[in-house]
């Protein structure tokens, strides 16, 4: 079953953080990862967000706390350190087919 990571990022350092950046892009494809593509975003209710989103894909649970674990992505976050308050959820499931009728 596949697992959505999301996560919500307030950054506080923005030259800090553009440096876990550079080294976390491209670490979770080593392990299934799939980065969602952001294009332009509508607010649908209440104040306009204040946060980074982040979403990424991956082909089960244990690949993504094998990502969230290994030493690439861990070496980001020790960069990212308090550039950033994150916010983070592995959710697992898949999306329903939809209903016929």
């Amino acid at each position: 079953m596949s697992v959505i990571w999301v996560t919500v990022i307030e950054v506080l350092d923005s030259e800090q953080y553009a440096k876990y950046s550079a080294l976390a892009m491209d670490t979770p494809m080593k392990y299934g990862g799939r980065p969602f593509k952001r294009g332009k975003q509508d607010l649908v209710e209440g104040e306009p967000p204040l946060h980074l989103h982040a979403l990424l894909e991956f082909p089960s649970l244990d690949a993504a706390w094998q990502w969230y674990n290994s030493p690439e992505y861990a070496k980001a976050r020790e960069v990212r350190g308090d550039s950033a308050r994150v916010r983070s959820v592995f959710l697992e499931g898949s999306f329903a087919d939809p209903v016929t009728t």
